[in-house]
């Protein structure tokens, strides 16, 4: 049992996975598109002379130097998300471990936190953690802070003093790490609520198979209709009235049977009354359909109930000598009690000492006639009777089958 349970529970596990994995690919991937966008942003800003109004350029070259290598590996990373390969884990930490570094590099380039690309590093850092756990979240927030710092800390021992504060990196320092906190949750949140969406969409599909499978063995037809009036479902008791329906073309009512179609419109037009027996077409079976309307009106379809009224003949026929045959039991008990009185006061008639010859005679006469009754009599109720058949061992000797009753056996044994 722990067998099956276990294997029934598999294709359900692993549809969950493939679904997490599926829903788990696309933010990267979107996360790669962005990537590629702000390096792209930050080039054309650079290429396009605009540098002093964007931000102060300490170091160009350096800046272009990253910014370049910076898109390069960000169309690499969005290549291999789309490729997924290597395995997903390993690229999300690699590319948000580029991202800090990259910003890092970018803003010690542009001249330190006053330049402002800082928020850049608080959007990189959210991001990994709507795909990564609160724990590499905290990481990633505790390695962009240190970025942070020693940004800071070479640009005090360069003697740029106006190139921001220490304060101003413990704000950045903590957006970071509340913006990766509260990424960590909504991503627990949202990956709690798609598990349990993918559950309920396998649970769903379980009960409609179970659903399929128990209107299936139903002995009464049942047809389901859309609201188009297109067959999207029929039993197998249904398929025996109507012919075999491919469903999943979903073909109309009327293409199937027209004078089920026909009574089906009629039943539209007042929603009730009585209905005619219908004529199969191949055997030549009546049935009867009952309609029920899904929803209000039927907008949500129509349910179509065939009664088949030759099957419900067979069955009070098969009904009406079932009892006759109960009935004919019963008045043979009645005769063989009677009869048993009559055949032993025969037998003592026979036994008498002053009987005469002729009455004797008489008297064996009724004696043979009431048991060849009573033999009728035991045959009927012998065919009321559900007499087990008689037990028989079998005993191998030999390559040969012997076999014998159970009581000689037992006989023979004692």
């Amino acid at each position: 049992m722990q067998s099956q349970a276990h294997a029934a529970q598999q294709p359900q596990s692993v549809a969950a996975a493939t679904l997490r994995e599926l829903s788990d690919w696309r933010p990267l991937r979107i996360l790669c598109g962005y990537r590629v966008a702000v390096a792209a942003i930050l080039l054309l800003a650079f290429a396009a002379g605009h540098r002093s109004e964007l931000f102060p350029l300490i170091h160009s070259a350096l800046f272009l130097e990253i910014g370049l290598g910076y898109l390069i590996l960000a169309l690499i990373a969005l290549i291999m998300a789309y490729a997924q390969r290597p395995a997903f884990a390993l690229q999300l930490h690699s590319q948000i471990l580029l991202d800090i570094f990259a910003i890092a590099g970018l803003i010690h380039a542009s001249g330190g936190l006053q330049a402002g690309l800082g928020i850049l590093m608080v959007i990189a850092v959210a991001g990994g953690s709507l795909l990564a756990g609160a724990r590499m979240s905290g990481f990633y927030a505790a390695v962009a802070t240190l970025l942070l710092l020693f940004e800071q800390v070479l640009a005090k021992l360069a003697a740029n003093t106006g190139q921001g504060s220490y304060t101003q990196v413990a704000g950045l320092g903590l957006a970071t790490f509340a913006t990766a906190l509260a990424g960590s949750m909504l991503a627990r949140r949202a990956r709690e609520n798609e598990a349990l969406a993918a559950q309920r969409s396998l649970d769903v599909a379980d009960l409609e198979v179970l659903n399929n499978q128990i209107v299936q063995r139903l002995e009464i037809g049942v047809i389901a209709l859309d609201p188009g009036d297109h067959i999207r479902l029929l039993n197998r008791a249904a398929r025996e009235l109507v012919g075999d329906v491919d469903t999943q073309r979903r073909p109309p009512l009327a293409e199937v049977s027209p004078g089920l179609a026909t009574a089906y419109r009629r039943w539209r037009k007042t929603w009730a009354g009585a209905l005619e027996p219908l004529t199969t077409r191949r055997g030549g079976e009546e049935f009867v359909p009952r309609f029920h309307p899904l929803g209000s009106q039927g907008r949500a379809g129509v349910l179509i109930f065939l009664e088949n009224l030759t099957q419900m003949r067979a069955q009070v026929q098969q009904a009406k000598l079932a009892s006759l045959g109960r009935l004919a039991a019963s008045i043979a008990h009645e005769i063989r009690n009677p009869l048993a009185a009559m055949m032993n006061a025969a037998q003592l008639l026979s036994e008498a000492q002053d009987a005469r010859p002729g009455n004797r005679r008489l008297v064996e006469i009724i004696y043979q006639q009431g048991k060849r009754l009573n033999t009728t009599v035991e045959n009927i109720l012998q065919l009321s009777r559900r007499t087990p058949p008689p037990a028989a061992a079998f005993s191998w000797r030999n390559g040969c089958r012997r076999s014998s009753p159970i009581g000689a056996s037992n006989k023979g044994r004692g």
